[in-house]
């Protein structure tokens, strides 16, 4: 399986040639594109942007794609996907929240257990987050939110690190330009039948550099995916080998 991995920029990152590195090193077990896309919102700033990214990026063996005069997490997935040549992908943050080596893990069961969508859960028995804040205990009761309301049967819907099949991406439209295109993709995939599920993961919270989550403006976003779920009503039935988390509870790595 040719694996995609695409890392968002808004502008720079302090720690994304450290993430580039850990990413190009699995390439000893995964045939892997990497691709940063990086948001240039003032075109004063492209040089610049341009001289703190391309040498991490060349190091790394991969390509960037400058979005310059735009910004938002959401599109700039969107024309990642666009660009993948992969028969998976996976987004990552560049700020080494991002637990990388669990990358072949998720390749691994998606080939063997037939999903569509891999989640790195955070919250299910296994996972953790190191440096939990208030937008993480929101995340967590966000995903309880989900589940209840009918939607896929995961601990962990809101976390950006999940692994993707191309079939998904080509045929899951999305709307959302901010952070919810991970849970919109999500939850839009297993009602239109897709297989999802999770493996457990570690995140950690950003060392350096600084978060451009808005509270207020996120709140309205996730809250329409919410009602998306309730709306739709739809608990997808993962089958599978016996005792795979595909089989029955949507899980690996333990119990629910």
């Amino acid at each position: 399986m040719n694996v995609t991995s695409i890392v968002p920029v808004f502008y720079r990152e302090p720690r994304l040639a450290e993430t580039l590195t850990d990413v190009a090193a699995l390439r000893d077990r995964l045939q892997l594109e990497l691709l940063v896309v990086v948001d240039v919102p003032d075109p004063a700033r492209e040089a610049e942007a341009r001289a703190e990214n391309d040498p991490a990026v060349r190091e790394a063996g991969g390509t960037a794609l400058y979005r310059v005069g735009r910004r938002g997490f959401g599109s700039a997935l969107r024309d990642g996907f666009g660009r993948a040549g992969g028969d998976a992908v996976i987004p990552i943050m560049g700020d080494c929240s991002d637990r990388i080596a669990d990358i072949p893990v998720m390749v691994h069961v998606m080939e063997r257990d037939g999903w569509d969508v891999v989640a790195g859960s955070r919250y299910m028995k296994g996972g953790r987050v190191v440096g939990m804040t208030t937008k993480q205990r929101l995340s967590h009761a966000y995903s309880l939110l989900i589940r209840a309301a009918g939607g896929p049967e995961i601990h962990d819907v809101s976390n950006a690190f999940k692994l993707y099949r191309r079939s998904v991406i080509e045929s899951v439209a999305t709307v959302a330009d901010s952070f919810d295109i991970s849970v919109e993709l999500t939850v839009k995939a297993a009602a239109a039948g897709f297989r999802v599920g999770e493996i457990p993961t570690v995140w950690r919270n950003r060392e350096e550099g600084r978060s451009h989550f808005d509270y207020a403006r996120e709140v309205r976003n996730y809250r329409r995916w919410l009602a998306f779920v309730a709306k739709s009503r739809r608990r997808p039935r993962l089958t599978g080998a016996p005792g795979s988390a595909a089989a029955g509870a949507g899980t690996t790595g333990g119990e629910r």
